[in-house]
C-alpha cells in the first residue's frame, strides 16, 4: 500500500503538470489580466514544490506529543488565504474586506495546526476557532460580499456566485476530512487520500477554473454570459 510520503508524491506531480499547464494558458490571456492568472499559477507550483518536499521526507518536526508538517502548513496557509481573498476580490470587494475574508482563513489553519497538538480546552477552542471561521466565511461571502457582487455586471457576478458556492462547498468537506483525521473514525491512511484529493481539486480546480474566466472580470455591466463559455472545476477534471 501506498504510504503518506507516496500519496504526496502523487499530488506533487499533478500539481506540477497542471502549474506548466496553467503556466501555458496564461499566456494566451489578455496582458493585463495576467497578473491574476500568474498568481494562481503560483499557488499550484508553490503546492506542487511544497508536497514534493515532504514526499522525500523533508519538513516533519515533533513538537510535545505530536507533529506538525511544516511544508502543509506552509501550503494551506498560502493557499487557503488567497482563494478566499481572491473570491472576494471577485466580487468587487475593498481591500479592507479582502484582507478580512483572508484573515479568517490564516486563523483557521493555525487554529488547526495547535489543535492538532494539543487537548483538553485549548485543543477544543482551536477547533471551535476552525468551525467558527468558516461559518465566518459563510456570513461574509454571503452578507457584505455578495451585495458588492449584485453591483457588478452580470458575468462577474456570476463568476463570483459560482467560486464561492464551491469554494464553501469543498472547505466543509476538507474541514470534515480534517477533522475526522485527528479521530480513531478515520484511520491515518484514508485521510490523508480524502484530505490529499480535496486539496487537489481546490488548487488545481480552481486555478483552472478561475484562468479559464478570467475574462469575466473584464465584461462590461450588462453582458449576459453564453453557458458554453464557462469552465467549471469539474471540466478542468474531466479533461486531465
Amino acid at each position: 500500500m501506498i504510504d503518506e510520503h507516496g500519496i504526496y508524491a502523487i499530488s506533487a506531480l499533478i500539481y506540477a503538470i497542471a502549474a506548466v499547464t496553467y503556466f501555458g494558458l496564461t499566456r494566451r490571456q489578455p496582458r493585463h489580466l495576467r497578473p491574476y492568472c500568474y498568481l494562481l499559477v503560483g499557488v499550484v507550483g508553490a503546492a506542487a514544490l511544497l508536497s514534493a518536499v515532504f514526499a522525500v521526507g523533508i519538513g516533519t518536526i515533533a513538537v510535545g506529543g505530536g507533529e506538525v508538517i511544516v511544508p502543509q502548513m506552509i501550503d494551506g496557509l498560502i493557499a487557503y488565504p488567497l482563494l478566499f481573498g481572491f473570491a472576494a476580490f471577485t466580487a468587487g470587494s475593498s481591500r479592507r474586506v479582502v484582507a478580512l475574508v483572508a484573515g479568517v482563513s490564516i486563523a483557521q489553519r493555525l487554529a488547526y495546526e495547535v489543535g492538532a497538538l494539543t487537548d483538553g480546552p485549548l485543543g477544543l477552542a482551536m477547533l471551535l476557532v476552525v468551525v467558527g471561521g468558516f461559518f465566518g466565511h459563510v456570513y461574509l461571502l454571503f452578507g457584505p460580499v455578495w451585495r458588492t457582487a449584485s453591483r457588478q455586471s452580470p458575468r462577474r457576478r456570476l463568476l463570483f456566485w459560482k467560486f464561492r458556492n464551491l469554494l464553501l462547498f469543498l472547505i466543509g468537506m476538507l474541514i470534515l476530512a480534517a477533522l475526522l483525521s485527528l479521530t480513531p473514525l478515520l484511520d491515518p491512511f484514508t485521510g490523508s487520500v480524502v484530505v490529499q484529493y480535496v486539496d487537489v481539486l481546490l488548487r488545481v480546480g480552481f486555478a483552472g477554473f478561475l484562468i479559464g474566466n478570467i475574462s469575466a472580470l473584464d465584461s462590461a455591466a450588462g453582458d449576459e454570459p453564453e453557458r458554453s463559455e464557462w469552465v467549471t472545476p469539474a471540466d478542468v477534471a474531466t479533461a486531465d
